[in-house]
């Protein structure tokens, strides 16, 4: 690049690049400006400012990763709770992600900022989380066909800043960790399986509650773990079979994979990096397991389908749900005050009383004014988002919704 504008580089000068070339280009030019590189169907933004990286992130489910690493964090900074989580989720969801050129996330940061629910010093680890895990895939990044510069976007305010070497080698560490456990493991969005056997080991069985769903970085943050130090911890048992690896689920499953072959072509202009294998290293499952929450969480559903709650029922089958259905919303609401629920999924559109009068009806008893309430709706409307939240739920779902969305909900409001 021979200028540092606001361009776009024509396909034959991009298809030249790895995107780490370029960017280590841009450093060297002390360039300022948001680098944005799209790949497949979603894009990157690189925000520098004279040669330093301030912050990085990508367009794949933004608030989801804000949220996992705030619930990672809440174990140091009980006050990153998960009503704050929630109250965040609700002010920053319609959100317009461009405002300004301010990303979703960052302006995540900013709200508890303002809010007075993160110090600056806390805020800058945050930001080191995000950034890090967002530069350990694009670094693997092949050669890409879309990237532009525009020096007019800046960050506004600057938390924090990253030194580019120190940066990519630290990533580089870690890409060496990941690759050590290929090709058995490619990706932190992968998740692990277990499926019990007779016999089995308690702390096998503890471990198989939480393993139907989540990827590694869910489960580092369930566990309060280090997200390699829990691959490594599941490792042997995924070579031996004993944990089936299921790949990532969409969107993430865009993202490029760890390997040997790709970690290559980056490191062949940097120190290379060697690590102990973990193939052999013995499990300890003892402070993984005591790690996880054996209460029997109660789920109450209500829905005028029995189809629907059938599905929902079936997709949390697991041993620590004890899941209600209810069909009549008339008798919706002495059941929920006999059973004291963990958490209520709510049908909008039911007869007799719909799911905006049953979820105000619940919130006037004391007993379940925090208790987490979705709304479950076909309709994509911002008014019924409002509507929603003015009844005092807590979140909604779009139907249709796979087992995978009910689960990231279950791990966002009773992990």
């Amino acid at each position: 690049m021979n200028q540092l504008s606001s361009r776009k580089l024509n396909s034959q000068e991009s298809s030249e690049l790895y995107p780490i070339d370029l960017l280590t280009d841009l450093v060297s030019k002390q360039a300022n400006g948001c680098l944005t590189l799209d790949y497949k169907s979603f894009k990157y933004f690189i925000y520098l400012e004279q040669g330093k990286i301030v912050y990085a992130t990508n367009s794949l489910e933004p608030l989801e990763r804000i949220e996992r690493h705030l619930r990672y964090l809440s174990h140091q900074f009980p006050q990153l709770n998960k009503e704050i989580r929630t109250s965040l989720r609700l002010n920053l969801e319609d959100s317009n992600e461009s405002s300004l050129g301010q990303p979703l996330d960052y302006q995540s940061i900013q709200w508890l900022i303002n809010q007075n629910h993160l110090s600056k010093e806390q805020s800058i680890i945050l930001i080191n989380k995000i950034v890090y895990e967002i530069f350990e895939t694009y670094l693997l990044l092949p050669k890409c066909y879309q990237i532009q510069l525009d020096v007019n976007i800046k960050l506004s305010p600057k938390i924090t800043w990253f030194e580019f070497n120190s940066l990519v080698q630290e990533c580089q560490k870690s890409l060496q960790n990941w690759c050590s456990l290929s090709p058995h493991v490619t990706s932190p969005y992968q998740r692990p399986y277990f499926f019990s056997k007779p016999g089995a080991a308690v702390e096998l069985q503890k471990i198989a509650k939480i393993l139907r769903g989540f990827n590694f970085l869910q489960l580092a943050a369930i566990l309060n773990q280090n997200k390699m130090a829990v691959a490594k911890k599941l490792y042997p048992l995924i070579v031996n079979k004993t944990i089936i690896l299921r790949n990532p689920q969409p969107p993430f499953d865009l993202l490029p994979i760890f390997s040997p072959e790709s970690l290559s072509k980056i490191n062949k202009s940097l120190q290379k990096i060697t690590n102990k294998s973990t193939e052999n290293e013995p499990i300890n499952l003892e402070n993984l397991s005591e790690k996880i929450n054996q209460k029997q969480w109660k789920i109450v559903c209500i829905d005028d389908s029995p189809t629907i709650l059938n599905e929902i029922s079936r997709f949390l089958d697991r041993d620590e749900f004890s899941v209600f259905t209810i069909t009549e919303s008339l008798k919706a609401l002495m059941k929920i005050i006999r059973i004291k629920p963990d958490l209520i999924l709510l049908d909008v559109g039911m007869p007799n009383i719909d799911g905006y009068k049953l979820c105000s009806l619940i919130r006037k008893y004391s007993a379940f004014r925090d208790t987490p309430i979705v709304m479950v709706t076909g309709n994509k409307s911002l008014i019924d988002r409002a509507k929603a939240r003015m009844a005092g739920a807590t979140d909604y779902m779009t139907k249709p919704f796979t087992q995978s969305d009910l689960l990231d909900m279950v791990f966002r409001y009773l992990s």
